[in-house]
């Protein structure tokens, strides 16, 4: 699968960053099985189990729905090591809503309600 554009990232209206804040460049992808994997310019990863409704176009990459959802980045300024990698991980329940982990913090879950909102939206 080819991803070409770039952009903000919202997870299910969670926003990675401050909204638009962020420029994020797909570099390649893959699919396997049930995965999509897209790796980005600066080591960050996005990894998507059970995707449904993949829409890439030059003006929109988006997501309909997902089992679950991994982010992975290096912090601005910093080394792109192992100790440094930082990971936002999103799991829908079978109640419908989603779980949001991140190793940021003090790793609490986070409650979101998708209703209404894509898995995936590249701003």
């Amino acid at each position: 699968m080819n991803i070409i554009k770039k952009g903000s990232f919202r997870f299910w209206g969670d926003w990675f960053g401050r909204p638009l804040d962020n420029s994020h460049k797909p570099m390649r992808s893959l699919i396997e099985k049930d995965m999509l994997v897209v790796f980005f310019e600066d080591g960050e990863k996005l990894t998507v189990f059970n995707p449904e409704t993949i829409i890439s176009t030059d003006g929109e990459f988006s997501i309909a729905d997902a089992a679950r959802i991994i982010w992975e980045w290096y912090p601005y300024g910093e080394m792109m090591a192992a100790e440094n990698k930082r990971r936002i991980e999103y799991i829908r329940s079978s109640e419908g809503k989603v779980i949001k982990r991140t190793n940021l913090g003090d790793g609490n879950e986070e409650i979101i309600n998708p209703e209404g909102l894509k898995a995936v939206e590249m701003y």
